[in-house]
């Protein structure tokens, strides 16, 4: 067993027989209690979690806090933190297309119409003002309409009644300009929701890939395999074959509700927002389903660790086509606000840290970004301490800052402007002010101050101590 892991049940037994999931037997609560168990486990870098025991919910089980560790995704991709960068732009150099398969688990359970019951399933309420339970954890499926391609990608969606939820569909994302081409056709836009999906269908979820290119195409890349895919049952769409549970329905463009508010990856609620409909026709399932969430919210969460590490590493790929000295991202604080960036300390010129960061900013992948910290290689991007030291030391203001004011911003950014809980919002960007802090050592004649080297003891005595550290009685 291992990479590439098909489903979530073979990753789930993967993890533990690496000790790295605990069953919870005892009752819980999907409302609130999983969620505060997730913030809790983000907070020791703990275990993935299958409940068993739900309250309400006698015959179902939930998974939950999967990838909620940079080392699980890294397993995931079949990679290292050091590796990581490299491994992703070689693999996807030459995308893998999905392998249609005409059966899958999912289809024990099938539910036409009317016997479709969402309220059944263990969907649970994460934040204490949130509107309603919310799915953080389906995978959404679309199709353009003009160019056929298909979309995988992650939305929250608002579980409203037995057959409806809400869904955040907007601009720039790409389901948004799917939806809008069925807009402009007149017709309803299909849509599938598959969860319960194996690790990596989530990881290529968050991939921000240029439009056009299908996540399942990624997922091959990357796997090096096609990914197994059924065709639906009501629409030409194709979803995960080792997924749990299939929704199947449609969004008409022009119908909106109100949603939200809810919890989201800042760390403070949304507003409520005039947002579309999923309608749901059809629910698969297998006869055990395990129903997956993902935590969102104030970080370190779940959501913010697969979707700042994929949103990373699509973005050295682009930036490493004009920029070799860029050697690595990762997202800082909360995913798609603000970063830091790791330059070759080696190869370096006047103006490349501004360059590289105004260089983020022109792709998809990195447009989002409000603030990026420019560092040299010998700061270790995965240690707060270490960035706070570079900008401590390597920093001045005067010189340093760059400020680019009025530019497109992050709809869910609450320093942009005031979210008001219970005002009805339309859903469009916003506007934000970009800064850049190059925190890189300064280049000669500028460098005296650090000539004098970083404070260190000899490696032969560093050997020595840890060889002796256990039997010094050493932690």
């Amino acid at each position: 067993m291992g990479f590439p892991f098909e489903s979530l049940r073979d990753f789930l037994r993967y993890l533990e027989e690496k000790k790295d999931l605990v069953r919870v037997k005892g009752e819980v609560d999907k409302k609130w209690e999983i969620a505060y168990i997730a913030k809790e486990l983000h907070k020791k870098q703990g275990p993935a979690v299958l409940y068993e025991n739900i309250k309400g919910h006698p015959d179902w089980r939930l998974a939950d806090h999967v990838l909620g560790t940079y080392q699980r995704c890294f397993a995931t991709l079949n990679s290292s933190r050091d590796t990581v960068f490299n491994d992703y732009i070689k693999r996807t150099s030459k995308l893998v297309p999905p392998q249609l398969v005409d059966e899958a688990p999912f289809m024990e359970v099938v539910q036409k119409g009317d016997e479709v019951d969402l309220t059944k399933i263990p969907v649970p309420t994460w934040g204490e003002h949130d509107s309603g339970p919310y799915i953080t954890c389906g995978v959404l499926v679309n199709r353009d309409p003009e160019s056929g391609s298909l979309n995988m990608a992650i939305y929250r969606m608002q579980a409203k009644d037995k057959n409806r939820t809400g869904v955040f569909i907007h601009m720039p994302k790409h389901v948004a300009y799917i939806l809008a081409n069925y807009e402009k056709r007149n017709e309803v836009m299909p849509m599938a929701v598959a969860i319960g999906c194996d690790p990596l269908t989530l990881l290529c979820c968050e991939s921000p890939v240029p439009f056009g290119v299908s996540e399942m195409d990624v997922w091959g890349a990357l796997a090096g395999t096609p990914l197994k895919a059924v065709r639906c049952q009501t629409n030409d769409l194709l979803v995960p074959a080792s997924a749990e549970i299939v929704l199947e329905g449609f969004v008409d463009p022009k119908e909106r509700e109100e949603e939200g508010p809810f919890g989201e990856f800042p760390g403070y609620y949304s507003g409520v927002y005039n947002s579309n409909v999923f309608h749901v026709e059809r629910l698969l399932m297998r006869k055990d389903a395990i129903y997956q969430g993902m935590s969102v919210g104030r970080p370190p969460t779940e959501g913010m660790i697969i979707e700042g590490l994929m949103q990373c590493l699509e973005a050295v790929k682009y930036l490493r086509e004009s920029i070799p000295q860029v050697r690595a991202i990762r997202v800082l604080g909360t995913s798609s606000i603000q970063c830091v960036m790791s330059l070759d300390k080696k190869v370096r010129y006047p103006g490349l840290a501004r360059r590289a960061g105004n260089a983020l900013w022109t792709s998809h992948c990195g447009r989002a970004f409000k603030n990026i910290i420019v560092v040299d290689d010998d700061i270790d991007i995965y240690n707060d301490n270490d960035i706070w030291w570079a900008m401590a030391t390597r920093f001045q203001g005067d010189r340093d800052l760059v400020v680019i004011p009025e530019t497109l911003g992050v709809l869910l950014d609450p320093s942009e402007r005031s979210s008001l809980k219970g005002e009805v919002r339309e859903v469009w960007d916003s506007v934000t002010c970009r800064t850049i802090l190059d925190c890189t050592q300064p280049l000669p004649p500028f460098d005296e101050g650090y000539k004098r080297g970083v404070v260190d003891q000899p490696e032969e005595v560093k050997k020595r101590v840890l060889s002796r550290w256990k039997k010094l009685g050493l932690p």
